[in-house]
């Protein structure tokens, strides 16, 4: 097994799919840098129309109640807010990464030569989930540091380890879910558009429901539990800590 993750790690470096997946992170890093207060797929049920914490769901960046003494909440919610699209990024970097091996045939190759394709297949999401992981992680941690940096505010790591910890878990799954299509449906358009939509309309349903969860069917509910896009919304922003369960 870890001589074919280490294999795979070569193939990785040695296929665009990684540089490109690089550019499109910096692309979306120079957005982030640049922007100013940003609501993506929010929602909130505050009366007074403030994305406070707790009582909104969504990603929000530099929604700050006092902008000169922002919360460490409100920087941990600013540093993850950029999720919303890095998910999409992920999709990509998995299914070309992923389907390359089927559209070379070089899966058929390795399968012949006795290699387990059950090892295959395990080798090629380890790589994939570290190798997204640590840009996600890279990417929230330094948006993370700028922005207390920004006001003068102590670096709190603990809170936001546990934010990005919960967060790369999430990712991990959303890779799983990936694969599975992948290997499933083997065509690169059928499973982006498949994971696209599912993970789409995760976030337009919870936006309609998050505040009366106790009524909704449970098929409703359990749709949104399987979507990766409702842990998402919670966790960054900040809403799962101060209720300890997702609503």
């Amino acid at each position: 097994m870890f001589n074919q993750i280490r294999a795979e790690f070569y193939k990785l470096f040695h296929t665009k799919a990684l540089y490109l997946t690089f550019a499109l992170i910096l692309a979306v890093f120079g957005i982030f840098s640049i922007g100013g207060q940003q609501q993506f797929v929010a929602s909130s049920s505050s009366l007074d129309e403030t994305w406070k914490i707790g009582e909104t769901v969504g990603f929000l960046a530099r929604a700050y109640s006092d902008t000169a003494h922002p919360l460490i909440e409100e920087i941990i919610r600013t540093a993850t807010s950029y999720t919303v699209f890095f998910w999409l990024i992920v999709l990509i970097f998995s299914v070309i990464f992923f389907s390359r091996e089927y559209t070379d045939s070089t899966i058929k190759i390795a399968i012949a030569s006795g290699q387990s394709r059950i090892k295959f297949f395990v080798a090629k999401y380890i790589v994939i989930s570290i190798t997204s992981i640590f840009l996600y992680f890279s990417f929230i941690m330094i948006a993370f540091i700028i922005e207390c940096a920004k006001f003068n505010i102590p670096i709190q790591l603990f809170p936001m380890l546990k934010i990005a910890g919960l967060n790369c878990m999430i990712m991990g799954a959303f890779i799983g879910i990936t694969l599975m299509l992948c290997v499933i449906f083997k065509h690169t358009a059928i499973v982006v558009g498949a994971m696209s939509l599912f993970t789409f309309s995760g976030p337009l349903i919870y936006m309609m429901t998050w505040d009366n969860m106790s009524t909704q069917s449970w098929r409703v509910l359990t749709y949104l539990k399987i979507n990766p896009m409702y842990y998402w919304m919670n966790t960054c922003s900040y809403n799962m800590i101060n209720n300890s369960n997702f609503p």
